[in-house]
This record gives C-alpha cells, sequence and structure tokens, in this order.
C-alpha cells in the first residue's frame, strides 16, 4: 500500500518544527490574510519562504491555505498572493472558493491547488469533476464514512485524497458555518470562528419545567481502530489543531505518527510506561517509534498504555 502523509496544521514556526518533530510529514500553515485561521498566529511572506526553505531541507512538504470565500476587494490581492505562492515552490495551496481557483490557476499555473474541505465534497462525481479541472488533491468534506471514502476513492483513483483523522467536527458540513457571526458578530467564513458550537449549552422543550438536556460537541478520532481506517485508502491525512499550543500539536501528530507508522509496517518501542495524569509524546527514532513519557492519564491511543 502507498505510504499515507500525514499532515499537521501549523500556525507558526515553532509549531511547524513541533510538528515536524513529532513525525508529520508536512504541514498547513495560512498567511497573514485569506486563511480561516485569522485568530492563530499565521505566517508573514518572509516566514512562509523560511518555512518551505526549512521543510524542504529535511524532506518534509508545506501547504499554505487561502481557503477564505472571497468577496470582490479579495481578487486583486488573491492574485498577487498567488503568484507569490508560486516563487516561493511550496507544495500546493489550499483553496476552497471557485473563482479563487480560477484565479490560482490563471495568474500561477504552476502552483498546485488541493481543494480544500470547506468545498464540502461528499461523493466521487465531485472529485472527478475537480481531477478534470486539474487540481492535485481534493480534501474530503469530514461528514463522510470510512465506506463512502472508500467507494470515492475505488471510482477515482487517479487524484490524490485527504481526509481528516482528528479535530473539531463542526456543526455545520465542514465548517460552513453562521453561529459564530450570530452569537459573537465574527465571521467562521473569513477565518474568525469563536467555535460557538463548543460553548456549553442546555436545551429543553418551551413551555416546560422539565430538567434541561445538555449538548454535546464531538472531536474528530480517526486513529482507533487502525484497521478500519486502512479501508479508506487515503493518500494523506490531516489533523486539526492550527490554533492550538504547541504541546498539543506534538500530541496529535505523535498519536497520528503511531497509527499511520504501524499501519505501514512499522515497529513500535514503548520503554517505560507511567501511570498517572498527563498525555504521551512519540518520537521517531532510527526507524522505530519510541514511546517516552507515557501516562494513562489521557489514554489518548486506546490500548498503548494498559
Amino acid at each position: 500500500m502507498e505510504k499515507i502523509e500525514l499532515l499537521s496544521p501549523a500556525g507558526d514556526m515553532t509549531k511547524l518544527k513541533t510538528a515536524f518533530l513529532y513525525g508529520a510529514d508536512a504541514v498547513y500553515i495560512g498567511g497573514k490574510s485569506m486563511s480561516l485561521r485569522a485568530l492563530a498566529g499565521n505566517f508573514t511572506d518572509e516566514e512562509i519562504v523560511e518555512a518551505t526553505s526549512y521543510a524542504h531541507e529535511r524532506g518534509k512538504k508545506v501547504y499554505v491555505t487561502v481557503n477564505i470565500f472571497g468577496r470582490n476587494n479579495d481578487i486583486e490581492s488573491a492574485e498577487r498572493y498567488f503568484k507569490f505562492l508560486e516563487k516561493t515552490g511550496i507544495d500546493g495551496a489550499i483553496v476552497s472558493d471557485t473563482g479563487l481557483i480560477y484565479t490560482a490557476r490563471t495568474v500561477a499555473p504552476n502552483l498546485k491547488i488541493n481543494l480544500s474541505t470547506q468545498a464540502n465534497t461528499l461523493n466521487y462525481k465531485t472529485v472527478e469533476f475537480w481531477k478534470n479541472q486539474g487540481l492535485n488533491r481534493v480534501i474530503l468534506a469530514r461528514e463522510l464514512t470510512c465506506a463512502e471514502i472508500k467507494g470515492i476513492h475505488d471510482k477515482v483513483p487517479d487524484i490524490e485524497i485527504e481526509t481528516f483523522i482528528h479535530g473539531a467536527m463542526c456543526i455545520s458540513y465542514s465548517g460552513r458555518c453562521l453561529l459564530s457571526d450570530y452569537r459573537a458578530g465574527r465571521s467562521s467564513n473569513r477565518g474568525e470562528c469563536v467555535q460557538a458550537c463548543r460553548w456549553n449549552y442546555e436545551i429543553r422543550e418551551k413551555g416546560s419545567d422539565g430538567e434541561y438536556m445538555e449538548i454535546y460537541t464531538n472531536d474528530l478520532n480517526g486513529l482507533v481502530p487502525t484497521d478500519q481506517n486502512a479501508c479508506t485508502l487515503v493518500q494523506n491525512a490531516g489533523t486539526v489543531t492550527v490554533s492550538k499550543a504547541s504541546t498539543y500539536v506534538g500530541i496529535g501528530q505523535s498519536s497520528g505518527s503511531v497509527g499511520l507508522y504501524a499501519l505501514n509496517g512499522g515497529t513500535l518501542v514503548t520503554p517505560q510506561i507511567k501511570k498517572g495524569a498527563g498525555t504521551g509524546m512519540f518520537l521517531l527514532n532510527g526507524g522505530t517509534i519510541v514511546a517516552t513519557n507515557v501516562t494513562n492519564g489521557a489514554n489518548f491511543i486506546s490500548g498503548l498504555d494498559n
């Protein structure tokens, strides 16, 4: 089976280096504009050049998000930005807006384009359409099941497919949500989401004096069990941690590294397992994954710390 690429978000250079240290094959980053993570630290143009050079020197990849839904006054800026990204030699731009995809293909024809999960791709005909438009990869909607992803790959095997294995599961299709706008006046489609869906809510029938029911949000966890994920035949596995601290990024990538490394026939070594509260980190070391400071408080990979 073709090796799966583990892809991590990185909100700044520290998180980028952390992601690579803990096993990520690639990162996706955002610039100071046109990214849906406007609240992260993000990268200046000079830092994008630095990040790309740093990654390529280590055999890693960098993708840049240009995944806002653009308005008229965004087009000229987008044209300049796509030309710049093409010159930097990044490994691809992640775009969701059809007009911005057209713009990128026009002004930066050598820039590889990956379709963002924000485009809500749910079926193989849509993937086939984007393949025929010359896109390099389609990042599927996060709402798809393993069987549906496999069905898409079976129908359109000659384009790269990416799916998320960890991160927030938005209440609308892959982030097309207005809840943040209504609750806080900040647009999720412009990179300013306050994640209002993750606040604590209680509901009950209007006029009722019964108990309130709590509402919970779920996170994606595509690591357990790994054998089910193997059936998807995706080429890329993404995680969503871009606005989190470096420690969180390290945990997310080490978890993904363990699952994918085992899937690719690697060896897992756990030298010392400690009990207590906390989390575990995994480092790649000479062809094996070595678990360090593993605790069972967080139990972030099922079965590893029993």
